[in-house]
């Protein structure tokens, strides 16, 4: 293994590329056997999920995607995008280090953080790792592995430098074809309604805990280790949780402990705060929360004003996602019903209730209110695009892991839905590309009632991926849920609507056998008396 030194780049690619610089930081990662042949072995690039979150460093090389990339004769890079880890890192701390109070300052700097300027970045990296190589020969180009926001950023590069690339692997990060975030949150909230009606019907006592917790929340102003502020609406952000793999029970954990806590000591303890804290990453990711709408922001969509914000203001969500206390109590006809709790979604208020985040404040609001976004894509040339291309749904795995995935996971683990990606695929030339709808490698633990063959872990895929040298363009075998049965799609003669079909299938199979508790699906029924 090798530590790449940082690289600098523009701060500001296309409009002062001369002007300031930033360190980018990319980890380069060898088999130590092969070390004699690292000059011409060919590159794979990773891009994390996020935004605003870096690479996580790979605890071993003996297993998950980092294994199948050795195996198949890769040499890795690990970026830390900008903005994050060792690439000039950005926190309130840092950018008033830079800039003083000047808040227009910070966010005409922030605006230079999305996913064209990351690809840009990569392409500066690309050219130093392969100079001497002949280009002629096609050994310039590198292969994309892109995770959840990875993804976008994976078809932002097929839009601006697809001479690039030689092949890209997208998992759980198609983009939607928008140009606001609006209807990314319209698609939402009913995912996030579903999922907590699975979160009330696993764990039912926990309607009144949770209850009793907002209302201890109510009448206790309770600060968090680090200064923060434990409110109703900041401790009903925990149902981000549900996006990944054992949230629910993540979420059960802490309302027990917190629950605890109000009935026995009288206010939370702090373990229990603490556990919040940590479950919470906008304080230690900054950009996750200040530049969350804004990667779905293009031109001509206008400003995203506090998208989310907005769209849970709209019927039937206000009442659904309330978080006002004297509201709650006021509906007589739901004061024993479940409070939800909400998901992925960035709200005003947490520039007050996050401690890192209330000096940015300010910067949040311009960014919010800016409605000069360039375009991220390139429609035009992703409909032409001749990269082959593998788009697979999936949680959120680290370096470190494999890579399980699962069609009905995209859509129940994801922030959109899944029709929305559909429309993406539809736009990017995916002929004689693979989509499987496989199950996560974790689902063996939980025997789920679905048939063997939809339960191989990604990496039996890749495999095939790599190995495979005529993808050609007619065929592309998809495993659907259709009869439980492996069906052949022809992705050029309507491949959208027969997937979307089998999708749908799919999806009511899951929520009937989720809400299911006795189902061997969903595991257990938790009774915690």
């Amino acid at each position: 293994m090798f530590l790449q030194p940082a690289t600098r780049t523009s701060t500001d690619h296309v409009n002062s590329p001369t002007g300031k610089t930033i360190l980018v930081f990319a980890r380069h990662l060898v088999p130590i056997d092969k070390l004699g042949d690292v000059k011409k072995m060919p590159f794979l690039l990773y891009l994390q999920g996020g935004p605003g979150f870096e690479c996580r460093f790979p605890s071993s090389a003996h297993g998950g995607w980092i294994k199948i990339a050795f195996d198949k004769g890769f040499q890795v890079l690990l970026l830390d995008q900008r903005g994050t880890g060792m690439s000039t890192p950005v926190s309130a701390g840092t950018l008033s280090y830079m800039f003083g109070e000047n808040d227009q300052k910070k966010a005409d700097y922030l605006k230079l953080f999305r996913a064209d300027s990351i690809v840009r970045d990569c392409e500066v990296i690309r050219e130093k790792v392969t100079e001497g190589r002949k280009e002629s020969e096609g050994e310039t180009k590198i292969t994309l592995l892109g995770l959840s926001f990875g993804g976008f950023c994976v078809t932002t590069y097929l839009s601006l430098f697809p001479n690039s690339i030689k092949q890209a692997l997208i998992t759980g990060g198609i983009p939607p074809p928008v140009s606001h975030p609006d209807s990314v949150y319209r698609a939402l909230y009913p995912r996030i309604l579903q999922r907590n009606r699975v979160y009330y019907a696993k764990y039912p006592q926990d309607v009144a805990r949770v209850r009793l917790i907002l209302s201890h929340l109510h009448s206790h102003p309770t600060a968090l280790p680090n200064g923060g502020l434990l409110t109703i609406r900041r401790f009903l952000q925990l149902g981000i949780q549900f996006g990944f793999v054992g949230g629910h029970d993540t979420v059960h954990q802490v309302v027990l402990h917190a629950c605890r806590d109000v009935v026995s000591f009288g206010k939370l303890q702090y373990k229990t705060l603490d556990e919040v804290q940590g479950l919470q990453s906008w304080d230690t990711n900054v950009i996750y929360a200040i530049l969350h709408e804004q990667v779905y922001s293009q031109k001509s969509g206008g400003p995203t004003n506090w998208s989310a914000e907005r769209v849970r203001g709209e019927e039937p969500w206000r009442e659904d996602f309330e978080y006002r206390w004297e509201e709650i109590e006021k509906n007589v006809t739901r004061k024993e019903s479940p409070v939800n709790f909400t998901g992925e979604c960035i709200y005003p208020w947490m520039f007050d209730d996050y401690a890192e985040l209330r000096p940015l404040k300010a910067v949040a609001e311009l960014l919010a209110q800016y409605d000069g976004w360039t375009p991220l894509y390139d429609i035009a040339q992703l409909r032409r695009n001749t990269v082959p291309v593998a788009g697979r749904p999936a949680r959120r795995p680290g370096p470190d892991r494999k890579l399980p995935v699962q069609a009905h996971s995209w859509r129940r683990g994801s922030v959109m839905r899944f029709n929305l990606r559909l429309r993406c695929l539809d736009l990017l030339n995916m002929c004689g590309r693979s989509l499987s709808n496989d199950i996560q490698s974790q689902g063996k633990k939980r025997k789920p009632s679905l048939p063997p063959k939809l339960q191989k872990p990604m990496t039996t895929y890749i495999r095939h991926y790599c190995k495979k040298k005529d993808r050609g363009l007619k065929k592309s075998k998809a495993i659907g849920l259709a009869s439980f049965s492996c069906c052949e799609i022809n992705m050029k003669e309507g491949w959208l609507a027969k997937w979307h079909k089998i999708i749908t299938r799919i999806e009511k199979h899951l929520v009937e056998t989720s809400a299911n508790p006795n189902n061997t699906a969903q595991g257990f029924m938790a009774n915690d008396g």
